[in-house]
Parts: C-alpha cells; structure tokens; sequence
C-alpha cells in the first residue's frame, strides 16, 4: 500500500482557553499495537537551561514517557540516536532540529512540525518525524510561558515536545475545530505545560486506558 503524508504544525502564539470540556480530536490514522521507537537526535544544549537541564534528548524523553504513563496498547520507546541521519521515509521515527523541513521552510511562527506517513485504506501509521524549528529561543522550565531577553517568547521544548508526540500518537487540534478545552493539544503553545484530561482522553479513544497496575498482597508481621 502507498503511503501518504499528513503535515501538522504547532504555531508560535498563546492560547486564552475558554469553556471546558471532553472535545479531543482524532485523525484517521493511528499505530497498530506495541512498541513505538523513537530516535532522539537533537544533542546536547549550549548551556544550562533554566530548570537544570542541559541535553534536549532528555527532556524529549521525559516527554515521551509523560504520554506513556496515560498509553494503553502503545509505547513510545525513546532512542538516544546521535549518529542517525535523519531523512524524510526513511523508515525511523526523527526527533530532531531543523532549519527547514526536509528543504520546506519554516511557515512564520511555527514552532515544530510533526510529518506522519500512513497507509491507505488502513490508516495504519508506519512513519513520524518530529522536526523542531532550530531558530526558535528554546529553553526548558515549568510554570507560565516567559520573556526571552530582548523581547518575544523564552519557548519551553518539554512543552512543545508533548504537544508534537501527541500528534505522533494521531491527535489533532481540538480549537481548530470549533472546540475550546484545556489541552496540550491546543493549536498554540500556552500556560499548560503538563497533559490535560482533554489529551488523556483522546489517546484512551484511539489505544484504549492503560492497564491498572497488579495489585500486591502484602503480609503483615505480628
């Protein structure tokens, strides 16, 4: 079957949310069952960032594993990958910086771009590629989004991060279609820096919840 490419974008503006709700958006596609390994390639920061941190792969894994605690039937598998070149169908999952997407510019204000390749009739996910825009002011800290120095937005990568591997996982845009929930799914980088319920449950609609872990018995001594 041919595969098809599927380009969404997270803008560089902050959302004001309004009503709440369950208004999650799926697209068509979706991984089949198991593992889903992702290649981390984006290295080491210039400096300490502003919570500590000083490796972008990290904080992309701890992303991933913030999806994976809400994941059934799915795992994002994270790959530190240095020596990966990294190349559009080229049968890995990329995490990486870009000046462009694959020779395709940077739309004005786009943060990163999440690129998935599906098979048709099936809609089964064999491909995605995370390509965050290498210009952008990143940094890493929690909390509402800061001021970089000399004006603009200070753009925290863990946040933007959660917001491209929902996209990997077949989430869109819940405010591009007329709905207006707190999500990290939003169109638009905000104040929310962690999943919402919205996000949780999008990804139970598609993989189902996650399994409840065992119970342990636990013996008492007298």
């Amino acid at each position: 079957m041919k595969p098809r490419w599927s380009i969404v974008a997270v803008a560089a503006l902050v959302l004001a949310v309004g009503r709440t709700g369950s208004a999650h958006w799926e697209e068509a596609y979706h991984w089949a069952p198991g593992e889903i390994p992702m290649h981390l390639q984006m290295g080491g920061a210039p400096g300490p960032l502003v919570d500590g941190n000083g490796d972008w792969d990290a904080i992309t894994k701890n992303a991933l594993n913030a999806w994976n605690g809400v994941l059934g039937g799915v795992a994002l598998v994270p790959m530190p990958d240095p020596n990966h070149n990294a190349a559009i169908q080229d049968g890995a999952n990329n995490v990486v910086f870009g000046d462009d997407v694959y020779g395709e510019p940077f739309a004005d204000g786009v943060l990163a771009i999440t690129l998935t390749s599906y098979t048709t009739p099936d809609n089964l996910i064999v491909e995605t590629d995370v390509v965050f825009n290498r210009k952008i002011n990143w940094n890493s800290y929690r909390g509402d989004l800061r001021p970089a120095v000399g004006g603009g937005t200070l753009y925290d990568m863990g946040r933007v991060a959660l917001h491209e591997f929902g996209h990997v996982l077949g989430l869109g845009h819940p405010d591009d279609h007329a709905q207006a929930v707190p999500a990290i799914m939003n169109s638009h980088t905000s104040n929310l820096d962690v999943l919402q319920k919205d996000d949780v449950d999008g990804v139970a609609t598609i993989y189902g919840a996650p399994a409840a872990p065992p119970v342990t018995a636990t013996a008492r001594l007298r």
